[in-house]
C-alpha cells in the first residue's frame, strides 16, 4: 500500500502476467489512479464536493486532465473505430462505426480504453447493474482489436483496456447523530475491493483502491434534504478495476 500525503492510501492489486508491454502497462494504471487521486483531491478543497460522486458524464473532467499529464498531451476522447459486431452470434447487428472512450500513447504503446462508473454502498453487496456495465464494457473491446492492430502498425504494439470506477458511499441519517464508520477503515475497505476482484465476470486483472485522506472524505460530505429526515452522503475510497487484453501487433 503506497501513501500520498494529504491524499490517502493507495492499495493495489495485479494479477497482469508479466509479458511483453506489460511492465508498460502497470506503470500506466499505477500513474493513472495516482494522478486521479491527486487531482481529485484538488478539486475537493477548492470545491468541498466530489467530483467522482457525481454521474458517468463528470468522470472525464477528471480522466482527461489525468490522461494528458501522463501521456503528454498524447490522447484522444470519443475515439472512432469500427465495432464488429457480427463476431457476437448472440447480437444480430450489421459491423458499424462508434466511438471508444479513451485512446493514448503511453512510452510507445498504445491504449484503448472503454470506462463505465458506478457506485457500492459500504454495508452493501455488489449490484447487478454493476457487473453488467463491467460485461458490456469488456464487450465493446473485443470488437475493435482489428482497429487496435491497425493502430500498433506505428507503435510498439496496442492494449485493450476495460476500466470500471466504482464509488464507496456510506448514507446516515443526521437525526441518528453518529459519525461515519466507512472513514478511515482500511481492512473493511480492502475486503471490499477483494470481493469485487473475486466476483466480476469476467475477473479484473488489476485492481486500486483510494482510500480518501480523512480531511478529504469529511470534507465532501453531500447533504440530502429529504423533508423532516435529512440524510449525508459520505465516499471513503474509489474503486478501480481493469481488464486489459494481451498486446496486440500487427
Amino acid at each position: 500500500m503506497k501513501t500520498i500525503k494529504l491524499v490517502g492510501y493507495i492499495n493495489e492489486i495485479s494479477d497482469i502476467e508479466r509479458s511483453e508491454g506489460t511492465l508498460k502497462l502497470r506503470d500506466f494504471l499505477t500513474q493513472f489512479v495516482e494522478e486521479f487521486s491527486k487531482h481529485s483531491s484538488r478539486y475537493i478543497r477548492s470545491n468541498h464536493e466530489a467530483p467522482f460522486a457525481m454521474r458517468e458524464k463528470q468522470l472525464p473532467s477528471i480522466i482527461a486532465p489525468v490522461l494528458s499529464k501522463i501521456t503528454a498531451g498524447s490522447y484522444l476522447m470519443e475515439v472512432p473505430v469500427n465495432r464488429e459486431w457480427s463476431r457476437i452470434k448472440k447480437r444480430r447487428y450489421k459491423d458499424s462505426y462508434g466511438w471508444t472512450d479513451y485512446w493514448c500513447r503511453f512510452r510507445g504503446i498504445d491504449l484503448f480504453i472503454e470506462t463505465k462508473h458506478d457506485y457500492h454502498c459500504y454495508d452493501g453487496n455488489i449490484q447487478k447493474w454493476t457487473d453488467n456495465h463491467w460485461r458490456g464494457a469488456n464487450e465493446q473491446l473485443n470488437l475493435i482489436k482489428n482497429e487496435a492492430e491497425e493502430y500498433s502498425k506505428s507503435s510498439g504494439g496496442s492494449f485493450l483496456l476495460a476500466m470500471h470506477v466504482v464509488t464507496i458511499f456510506e448514507t446516515i441519517g443526521v437525526k441518528k447523530k453518529y459519525n461515519a464508520k466507512s472513514i478511515g477503515k482500511i481492512d473493511e475497505l480492502i475486503d471490499i475491493q477483494k470481493d469485487y476482484m473475486e466476483k466480476l465476470n469476467p475477473k479484473p486483472n488489476w485492481s486500486a483502491l483510494w482510500i480518501l485522506h480523512r480531511e478529504l472524505a469529511e470534507n465532501s460530505i453531500y447533504d440530502y434534504p429529504l423533508g423532516n429526515y435529512k440524510r449525508q452522503e459520505y465516499y471513503p475510497g474509489v474503486l478501480f478495476f481493469v481488464k486489459s487484453s494481451q498486446i496486440i501487433k500487427s
